[in-house]
């Protein structure tokens, strides 16, 4: 088993700008764990309305939905780097002011809720400017999957950091305190995105940084329609994104109906999840050399798929765990897979925008199946389990069809990933 966990004895030959970056990475995941919960509690306490923590849900899809196109774009027109700090910097500063309006017992819950606004819109820059950046950083293309494993650990022990310190803060110091905790770790990130030495920036943006939308998506269209695997790799790798939202709708609901509302195995399930993403993220560069890149393609997805089938009928506590942890492995699987594999296949001067498409399409499909999936929850659990299973099963036939049909690398090619 030793040689699986390899991966982390390389962490010292990563180059210090991509070091940094990460550090910086996990010190804002642990502001975005702290965020969830300090918010929604806050939400919760002032109106006792669980649709307005829903709200706000949807109001970063929404969001998202609106500003892909431009903040495209803005990152392929830019220096990344800057725009990077510039998010943590603006995250930082509107946690500030947010953290010091909840010291006042009148503060209005719409003041709160342009902040969230905000964050959403920034949040939506970040994540395209991080998927352009980190390729530019990392020094062999071959090693681009090690590292976005690494990441997703890091991210994800961040965010377990942030939950566990949130509640005592809470407890003992009170909302506002958690807030500007949240808005400490932004700033921290920004300072140390401030050392990351970027001398790649200048070549490539160094073509005409004058701002058309309509050309720059124009010239995306066309890489569309040139490359149609590209769309089907960026709308299959979506599924990945709607398990998580899956199991964050049934958790609770599962929980109250199937192990008597038990608190404790809430947050046993939802740490199960974690610990799962967080092990394939060291592992992954092997798991991929086991099944190589054809099967990976659509194992990851089926396996969810199948492991949302089996919750149904295994009810006991520690099958359920075993269950759970299976699924957040293989959804960390995957989503590595499909984003390593298309970060490899476009050229640096549209990562922003492709990155922009990739939320567009998340948007839209999770608009849509959603509400699918909620509606069968509301007749039953099981219904809206098994909705939550079909529909990412349909996903995983997809891509094995289209493997089986047009070959291996029709859909995800092995081009620059190793171990």
């Amino acid at each position: 088993m030793c040689k699986y966990f390899k991966g982390i004895e390389d962490i010292s030959k990563l180059s210090r700008n991509l070091i940094l970056l990460l550090v910086a990475v996990f010190i804002s995941n642990v502001g975005n764990g702290i965020q969830v919960i300090a918010i929604n509690k806050w939400i919760y306490d002032k109106t006792n309305s669980a649709a307005l923590i829903g709200g706000v849900v949807i109001l970063d899809y929404i969001i998202s939905f609106l500003v892909q196109f431009i903040t495209g774009t803005i990152i392929d027109r830019s220096n990344p780097k800057k725009i990077y700090l510039l998010c943590d910097l603006l995250r930082a500063v509107i946690f500030f002011v947010l953290s010091i309006s909840m010291l006042k017992s009148d503060v209005p819950v719409v003041l709160v809720g342009i902040c969230v606004a905000l964050i959403s819109f920034i949040t939506t820059v970040y994540r395209s400017c991080f998927f352009k950046l980190i390729p530019m950083l990392v020094r062999e293309q071959s090693d681009l999957l090690k590292v976005n494993g690494l990441n997703s650990t890091l991210t994800q022990f961040g965010l377990l950091l942030g939950t566990v310190i949130v509640a005592p803060t809470i407890v003992l110091f009170g909302t506002s305190v958690a807030v500007m905790l949240n808005g400490l770790t932004f700033l921290l990130s920004a300072i140390i995105v401030i050392f990351i030495k970027f001398n790649y920036v200048k070549e490539t943006c160094s073509r005409n940084n004058s701002i058309n939308v309509f050309e720059d998506w124009a010239e995306i269209m066309s890489l569309l329609r040139r490359d149609k695997t590209l769309k089907w790799h960026i709308v299959i790798s979506s599924a990945d994104v709607l398990v998580v939202n899956f199991f964050n709708i049934l958790l609770v609901p599962m929980v109250s109906a199937w192990y008597l509302n038990s608190t404790y195995k809430v947050s046993l399930f939802d740490g199960a999840f974690t610990v799962g993403a967080i092990v394939i993220g060291i592992v992954v560069g092997k798991v991929k050399d086991k099944f190589g890149i054809k099967v990976s393609s659509w194992i990851g997805i089926m396996v969810q798929g199948l492991a949302y089938f089996a919750l149904c009928v295994c009810r006991t506590t520690p099958l359920a765990v075993v269950i759970i942890l299976t699924i957040g492995f293989f959804n960390g699987y995957s989503g590595l897979i499909y984003q390593t594999t298309l970060q490899n296949r476009i050229s640096h001067e549209v990562k922003g925008r492709i990155s922009s498409f990739k939320g567009f399409v998340i948007s839209i499909i999770s608009i849509i199946l959603i509400p699918v999936m909620t509606f069968c929850l509301d007749n039953s659990i099981l219904s809206g389990m098994l909705c939550s299973g079909c529909i990412i099963m349909i996903f995983g036939m997809t891509a094995f069809a289209l493997n089986v049909k047009r070959g291996e690398g029709y859909l995800i090619a092995d081009k620059g990933i190793s171990n």
